[in-house]
């Protein structure tokens, strides 16, 4: 019953990946986000919440409403991930010293390994901010989550979910074979950029106007570039992202000999997620007179920080998220070869699991 539960749960990650995704791509040319570190970070909101605000939350973040069901799986997947060496997953959570958390704390140590930290909101908000920021630099390297003015006095609970990847490639590039070429994106001026260059076994599946290429890290971790042909379009892609289509790409893939060329990348991205899931359709959450959430009336999800960055070189790929949500109350000759040298999709994955850690979009270079 477990496995089928948890299979379940993992094409929920896929399925809130493909929600999300068009959403996300509104905000600039390079998108990242992290679909894991979000229904994590929000997913213990949502052990706050109540009633229909709950049901909105879960809805939107496309988790089970089954509570057991929902936290043994949190439970089991930050277990399988952190076993990985590549992976470290970490969640905490600041509770204001004038309340009493004590079920939502057994709930928070129990299913999400949630480290507590007491907090005094009203007369130490920007001590507070500054040691949350620490507390995140300290995971993933991302030196400021909350900005300035996101904590203030009337501010009850802030909940972080932390994500740091650093993986060896399983077939690393010779940096002596690195090139410069154009890359066919945004700039006009196809100023040349840094490419990286192998010829090795890889997953690939072509389709008709794109196809998928499947480079693998180690502790079966994988990157997954999305190349539109040529002449097509990257929205064209894009628009029939599904999770079907997603789920037919991990699992269909077959390697193949390939003669690869990838432009080396980082992408950096804060995300205005609040906003985002607005846009969704998260509404009651930020509403102080529907949202419930058990703390007292007027308590609403004030504000969701999400940043995310990852880069790849000839070594592997290093990636960090971070969401935090702040709650309180309101006022070979045989080779294809393969030019990755116009925009494109990303995705890393833990095949293990089918796990989103990553997903976004490559415009434009920048290293």
């Amino acid at each position: 019953m477990f496995l089928i539960n948890l299979l379940s749960t993992l094409l929920l990650n896929l399925h809130f990946t493909t929600s999300f995704f068009p959403y996300a791509q509104e905000t600039g040319h390079n998108v990242l986000f992290s679909p894991l570190s979000l229904q994590q970070g929000l997913g213990m909101v949502a052990e706050v919440a109540e009633g229909e605000t709950k049901q909105e939350i879960l809805e939107t973040l496309c988790l089970s409403p089954d509570d057991a069901a929902r936290r043994l799986n949190s439970k089991k997947i930050l277990e399988n991930l952190n076993q990985k060496k590549s992976l470290t997953l970490a969640n905490g959570a600041w509770l204001s010293s004038d309340f009493i958390f004590t079920p939502l704390e057994t709930e928070l140590i129990s299913f999400y390994e949630a480290s507590l930290h007491a907090a005094d909101f009203k007369e130490s908000q920007e001590e507070t901010r500054e040691e949350i920021n620490a507390w995140v630099n300290s995971k993933t390297k991302i030196p400021e989550l909350l900005p300035e003015g996101s904590i203030d006095p009337f501010t009850k609970l802030v909940l972080v979910n932390t994500l740091y990847l650093k993986a060896p490639w399983a077939h690393s590039f010779d940096p002596k074979m690195g090139f410069e070429a154009p890359f066919y994106g945004l700039e006009k001026s196809l100023r040349p950029i840094p490419f990286m260059r192998k010829l090795a076994p890889y997953g690939y599946l072509e389709e008709s106007n794109y196809s998928v290429i499947e480079m693998p890290f180690k502790e079966d971790l994988s990157l997954f570039v999305v190349l539109p042909k040529e002449g097509v379009f990257l929205k064209e892609v894009e628009s029939k992202l599904t999770t079907r289509l997603l789920q037919h790409w991990l699992e269909d893939i077959e390697t193949e000999s390939l003669d690869l060329s990838l432009p080396k990348f980082k992408v950096a991205t804060s995300l205005p997620a609040k906003e985002l899931f607005q846009k969704m359709g998260m509404k009651l959450p930020f509403d102080r007179h529907k949202a419930q959430f058990g703390l007292g009336e007027g308590v609403v999800i004030t504000d969701i920080l999400h940043q995310a960055v990852f880069e790849v070189d000839e070594w592997g790929g290093t990636g960090s998220a971070a969401t935090g949500v702040v709650i309180g109350v309101t006022c070979i000759p045989l080779s294809k070869q393969v030019v990755v040298n116009r925009p494109f999709l990303i995705f890393v994955a833990d095949k293990t699991t089918q796990t989103i850690l990553f997903a976004g979009r490559i415009l434009q270079p920048k290293i």
